[in-house]
C-alpha cells in the first residue's frame, strides 16, 4: 500500500527537519509546497488507522527532538493522510495533534547538530526507548514527566549507570529525585501526595531540573549514536 502523509507546522521547523533528515530512512520531503513524511515502514501498513498511529508517533518524536534541541515546535502536527491511487492521493482523514509548548528556553545542554538530529529521527524507528523518551519530552517538562524521562534512561543504561558515565553527579540526582518527589517543595506537581521525610534543604529549581534531565538525555543519545 502507498500512502501520502503530510506534516504541517512552522515553516522554519519543517525546513530544518527536512534538511536534517535528508537521505535518512525516515525523512521529510518537500513536494509542491507540502512536507511529506516518508519511511519504508509506511509501505508495510495496510490500514489508515495503522498509518495514523505510526505517523503520530513519529511526529511526537519530531516534536521531542525540536524541544530537546532547544527549539519550539509550535503547531508541528500530522495534517492529513492519503492513499495513493495511480499516483493521485485519495484523502481518508484530517487529523490534528494538540499544540504543546516549552515556555522555558534551555541553554544548559549540548544541542545536537543537524546531522545528529537526522540520525536520531531514524533511531526512533528502531529503538523503542529512544522513541519513548522523545515522546515524553514532547508531552512537557513538568516534574512528573521529567522523572519519567529519567526513569526510562536509568532503566536502559547498564553497568556504570547515569552517574558513572558522567552525565550527572550523585548529588544532582539526589536533589532532583527528592525535589520531584516531595509535595512540600513541588506541591501538586510532586510525584507523591504525602511524604514522611523532610523536604530537601536545597531543593532543585525547575529550570535546573530541565537542564539536568536534558543533559542526561543528551549523553545517552550521543552514546546511542556512537554504538
Amino acid at each position: 500500500m502507498r500512502w501520502e502523509v503530510k506534516i504541517s507546522g512552522p515553516l522554519v521547523i519543517l525546513e530544518q527537519l527536512a534538511e536534517a533528515t535528508q537521505n535518512r530512512t525516515v525523512h521529510l520531503r518537500l513536494l509542491s509546497d507540502d512536507y511529506l513524511l516518508e519511511s519504508p515502514r509506511l509501505a508495510q501498513l495496510d490500514s489508515v488507522e495503522d498509518v495514523r498511529s505510526y505517523a503520530d508517533r513519529i511526529v511526537r518524536c519530531l516534536r521531542g527532538l525540536v524541544i530537546f534541541a532547544g527549539g519550539e515546535p509550535g503547531d508541528l502536527r500530522l495534517e492529513r493522510i492519503g492513499q495513493l491511487d495511480r499516483g493521485k492521493p485519495k484523502y481518508h482523514i484530517y487529523h490534528t495533534l494538540d499544540v504543546l509548548y516549552l515556555p522555558i528556553p534551555d541553554k544548559g545542554h549540548r544541542r545536537p547538530p543537524s546531522a545528529e538530529l537526522g540520525a536520531l529521527v531514524g533511531l526512533t524507528d528502531k529503538d523503542q526507548d529512544v522513541s519513548h523518551v522523545l515522546e515524553l519530552l514532547a508531552m512537557g517538562t513538568d516534574w512528573v514527566n521529567l522523572y519519567r524521562v529519567y526513569e526510562v534512561v536509568e532503566a536502559e543504561v547498564s553497568g556504570q549507570g547515569i552517574t558513572g558515565k558522567g552525565w550527572a553527579s550523585d548529588s544532582e540526582v539526589r536533589r532532583f529525585k527528592h525535589t520531584a518527589n516531595h509535595p512540600g517543595v513541588t506541591g501538586f506537581e510532586a510525584r507523591h501526595g504525602r511524604m514522611s521525610a523532610d523536604p530537601p534543604v536545597e531543593p532543585m529549581a525547575h529550570r535546573d531540573a530541565i537542564r539536568l534531565v536534558k543533559g542526561i538525555v543528551g549523553g545517552w543519545l550521543a552514546e546511542k549514536l556512537g554504538q
